[in-house]
């Protein structure tokens, strides 16, 4: 796993934001930043079917997902791979003559794919559902693994706490203080979109043009940035 790493040291003494001192206490905050490019691949696909009859809608969508189903297993995904995002069946209505009217129902089936990406998965799983004659939409982002996850966890809790030390160390140096020992970490601080422990999209790349499908694609997801920050406090003589 490649990782380009941008550690930031900013050296700043203000109220409230990257250090303090008040009460004999050098509070400092602690910042790192890494970036990753994504392992997983999500495709995000919506089955669709229109009937005038409730039932004869439904055993449409059912079709329709076993032959999706089908042709995935036949292309060399296993179908255990598939998830179900649910069955969602609604009335459809349409306007005639300035009114509305009840035409019949409109129904559709979400489905999940998540695979490690690489360029063969992606252009299987973009020829199998163009290959459908019925309505099918679907949108392609990418994801960190867990393992991911856990390594830059790691990693930035360590970078944002080296980050700290320097800080402190040069506010100390700076102004003749004395660090004594860490009085409180607060590892709370997560106010960045793509902190670690956020549900932040990851959504980079979607699909919308048909006439990009006729070759092979091979994509170049964008690097996740991850951010933590970290707030240690140390007592001080001054």
């Amino acid at each position: 796993m490649k990782t380009r790493i941008l550690f930031i040291l900013l050296i700043c003494i203000s109220i409230n934001t990257f250090s303090q001192i008040s009460d004999n206490l050098l509070k400092v905050q602690g910042n790192a930043i890494i970036y990753e490019t994504p392992e997983l691949m999500v495709a995000d696909i919506t089955i669709s079917a229109k009937d005038s009859i409730y039932s004869l809608c439904s055993d449409k969508l059912i079709e329709y997902y076993n032959l999706i189903e089908k042709s995935f297993v036949k292309n060399g995904i296993s179908k255990n791979k598939l998830k179900s995002g649910g069955l969602n069946i609604n009335e459809s209505y349409s306007w005639s003559d300035r009114e509305r009217k009840m035409d019949g129902y409109m129904g559709t089936i979400k489905i999940i794919l998540e695979l490690p990406y690489n360029a063969t998965s992606l252009n299987t799983i973009i020829k199998t559902l163009k290959g459908n004659e019925f309505p099918v939409t679907y949108n392609l982002s990418f994801k960190l693994s867990n393992n991911q996850k856990e390594v830059l966890l790691e990693k930035a809790i360590e970078l944002a706490i080296k980050d700290a030390k320097k800080k402190a160390n040069y506010i100390a140096e700076s102004m003749d203080l004395k660090i004594l020992k860490v009085k409180d970490i607060n590892y709370g601080y997560t106010s960045y979109q793509n902190d670690l422990l956020t549900n932040a999209s990851e959504v980079f790349f979607v699909i919308e043009d048909e006439a990009e499908l006729d070759q092979d694609i091979n994509l170049n997801p964008q690097k996740l940035e991850i951010k933590k920050t970290i707030g240690i406090i140390w007592n001080i003589e001054q």
